[in-house]
């Protein structure tokens, strides 16, 4: 079915007739209810600097019983379709306001080309919101051309590599306060999750005490679970540099094997969190993305400071930033992440520093 859409995809490529055409994108809520969940705190933000946001009650999605989510189809005239989700209202706005009118009659076997598309569509749109919406019809245009070759989209992307993934257990909301964080991290290592990541709860607004308590939670599940268990820290873009700098000093003797989205980028420039990792010393071995960057900033063409080759990263190895920088088509919203066959991680590091953004 596969050699058949690609046979398609030819056909349409050349002569323009023939091939398979996106006939609508359409926007659809799923509701429901829920037990509320059991939550008994939430990560850092940015936005508590101001003490009057610093609520967890405040969190409706959190507390809700109520369940409404939106997802986005991608249908073609031939009957075929593809569906992300769930997407927030944001994105479901900008899909259907900006990026429909290019999709309509587009080709979603030839998914370079719609891509790059969408993404000349808006000269301010190079990061932030709209390239999110960009990556949910990526994504949902991945599941459909999953359904026309009948296979699995890790196999359109030459898997599979492994028989098996490793895990971690996500540890956000769940208390903070030492005792319980560390009868917790001890109830999931013995379910057998290898890994374990904790959100920290303070930023800068919350001062040294803040930093205190976030510094006695990694103590405290480092004693629990042990030396050499796999630990991951997140601070959810809340904190700034300086703050950020002081923390991973203070987490040496934790010994994390990442820590991940300690600030908010600026701009589409990724160097702050080279700085951050040379001031720090966590060794390279647990530092495998720029602290900083993460799943949440995505730009088009890297600055001179993403082609250098890294010495140190922080956070998790799927968002490595020399993949990143090798073609606009390698960087998606998190959960896209869909490689490029041009990957500067494919050179040795002795040339990766030579690997340059092409746009051909």
């Amino acid at each position: 079915m596969w050699r058949e859409a690609g046979e398609q995809l030819g056909k349409g490529a050349n002569e323009g007739e023939g091939r398979m055409k996106i006939a609508e994108l359409r926007l659809f809520r799923v509701e429901g209810e829920r037990s509320p969940h059991d939550w008994d705190e939430r990560a850092v933000r940015s936005l508590d600097l101001y003490p009057e946001h610093d609520d967890v009650r405040a969190d409706a999605w959190i507390t809700s019983p109520h369940v409404s989510h939106i997802y986005l189809e991608v249908l073609t005239e031939e009957g075929a379709s593809g569906q992300y989700g769930p997407i927030d209202a944001r994105q479901a706005f900008l899909a259907s306001t900006e990026l429909r009118g290019l999709l309509i009659g587009a080709d979603p076997l030839a998914g370079e080309q719609v891509h790059d598309k969408m993404l000349r569509l808006q000269r301010h749109g190079r990061a932030g919101l709209f390239v999110t919406a960009l990556s949910a019809v990526d994504n949902a245009l991945w599941d459909l051309r999953g359904k026309v070759a009948r296979e699995p989209v890790y196999r359109l992307l030459g898997g599979p590599t492994r028989g098996r993934v490793p895990v971690y257990a996500s540890m956000l909301g769940f208390s903070v306060e030492p005792e319980r964080a560390a009868a917790a991290a001890q109830e999931y290592r013995a379910r057998g999750f290898a890994a374990q990541k904790w959100f920290f709860r303070y930023g800068p607004a919350a001062g040294a005490e803040g930093m205190r308590c976030n510094l006695s939670l990694a103590e405290s599940v480092r004693d629990a679970v042990g030396p050499g268990y796999r630990l991951m820290f997140d601070a959810v873009m809340g904190w700034d540099s300086t703050y950020a700098a002081d923390m991973l000093r203070g987490l040496e003797g934790i010994d994390p094997s990442g820590s991940r989205s300690p600030f908010r980028r600026s701009g589409s420039r990724c160097s702050g969190g080279s700085r951050l990792a040379r001031g720090c010393a966590l060794p390279p071995a647990s530092m495998r993305t720029p602290a900083g960057r993460s799943e949440n900033c995505w730009t088009a063409a890297p600055s001179a400071s993403c082609r250098r080759t890294r010495t140190g990263r922080a956070g998790s190895p799927s968002n490595d930033t020399s993949a990143r920088c090798a073609r606009p088509t390698t960087f998606r919203l998190w959960r896209t992440a869909i490689p490029s066959p041009r990957l500067c991680t494919s050179l040795p590091p002795s040339r990766r520093r030579r690997c340059r953004w092409s746009s051909t």
